[in-house]
């Protein structure tokens, strides 16, 4: 069985892998702790405290 970085099985998903945005608007995605980046394109971005190991 052939396998690659693209194989879906080993992926985990994340928000915004759905249908509906996580958020309604920016600012909404600001007051949920998002940092807003632009590229090419717009993104948010959302740091999260895992802890200490």
């Amino acid at each position: 069985m052939r396998t690659d970085a693209f194989d879906v099985q080993r992926t985990s998903p994340t928000a915004g892998d759905g249908d509906e945005p996580p958020h309604t608007s920016g600012v909404d995605a600001s007051r949920d702790g998002r940092r807003l980046f632009q590229a090419y394109v717009f993104f948010f971005e959302k740091l999260v405290d895992v802890g200490a190991p």
